[in-house]
């Protein structure tokens, strides 16, 4: 798993030193880079390599007609096993070289925009946080905090993973029958098993999307926190919002980077020697910073648990939990920095 970290980490300060030499600047804030039209663009670039390497695959299926029970040839199998083998090796590599191509294009832009605050984007624990993003690693189990997480569950993560690695079979057998059934009659139906190759390709573009989407919303994570750290340090340092912080990292469910860095960050200022009783007791999230938690909470962008939702119901400000988010995924750091401003 380290290995594959430190190679991520490598590739992304890579581009990021190509960027700065032939890259100019073309962004004057976040939330412009964050919806501009290039990620759309090289969106198709992952649909076309998910596309243009699967054609192989669905060639040597007919040539060699592997899914033939009667006419069983294991030489054939075997060549069609070490190319499939091979090839979504490739592909794998290929997609992920986008995503850190992506990574560093972002970082590069960012650090020259006037707004960000954030000091440590190309620092490489930073780096290492994208890196098993965009190669659908797992978070590290280990905190250095005293916490003990209510649901340290990857199954998500771990289901995910399984499925996009086994897309080329998925997906492929999955449009093969559709589109069988509906290419049945007519003249195309020969066709079929290569109009399946959209399939592949169609899964890459929506789980690289998704990935980069996710990496943006971290990155505005890191920025709202250290906007927190600079114009509301003395609020982070109250005893009740200590707590609550605690709190909040105990049923986010699993590690996570920027809560690290943040209790990190309080750690510098103060001492954390609470007990697992006092920052879980029922009163805590009543008693701290309403806003705060409000925000904290929207720090989480995947499905909340059902703790987690019990605790919003509590708070009953869901709606604002979801706007907050928005902003978030959207990179709109105006309306992140009117919303802590005002508190």
């Amino acid at each position: 798993m380290k290995l594959l970290e430190d190679f991520g980490v490598r590739k992304i300060e890579q581009y990021y030193q190509i960027f700065e030499k032939n890259q100019k600047q073309h962004y004057k804030s976040i939330h412009k880079l964050f919806t501009t039209s290039h990620l759309y663009f090289l969106t198709s670039i992952a649909f076309f390599i998910g596309f243009s390497l699967t054609v192989p695959i669905i060639w040597l299926e007919l040539k060699f007609d592997i899914f033939n029970i009667d006419a069983i040839n294991y030489t054939n199998i075997t060549i069609y096993a070490f190319v499939l083998f091979l090839l979504i090796i490739i592909e794998f590599y290929l997609l992920f070289l986008l995503g850190f191509h992506t990574i560093a294009y972002y970082i590069y832009h960012l650090k020259q925009i006037d707004e960000i605050q954030t000091q440590h984007l190309n620092e490489s624990e930073f780096l290492a946080l994208f890196a098993r993003v965009i190669m659908e690693l797992p978070e590290h189990h280990v905190t250095k905090h005293p916490i003990r997480h209510h649901q340290l569950n990857n199954i998500d993560i771990a289901t995910f993973s399984i499925l996009y690695k086994l897309k080329v079979v998925v997906s492929n057998f999955l449009l093969k029958l559709i589109m069988k059934r509906v290419l049945a009659k007519s003249i195309f139906r020969v066709y079929t098993p290569y109009i399946a190759t959209l399939g592949t390709g169609v899964w890459d573009a929506i789980v690289f999307y998704k990935t980069i989407k996710h990496s943006q919303y971290k990155i505005m994570v890191r920025y709202t926190i250290d906007y927190l750290l600079t114009h509301k340090k003395n609020l982070l340092l109250e005893d009740t919002n200590v707590k609550a912080l605690l709190n909040r990292y105990y049923y986010y469910g699993e590690y996570s980077n920027n809560f690290e860095y943040l209790l990190n960050q309080i750690l510098q200022e103060t001492t954390i020697n609470y007990t697992e009783e006092s920052y879980l007791a029922d009163h805590v999230n009543k008693a701290c910073h309403q806003k705060l938690l409000l925000l904290i909470y929207a720090f989480k962008e995947k499905v909340h648990t059902k703790n987690e939702r019990e605790i919003m119901r509590d708070i009953d400000k869901e709606r604002d939990i979801s706007k907050i988010r928005k902003a978030l995924r959207s990179g709109n750091t105006e309306e992140i920095r009117a919303f802590i401003d005002i508190w």
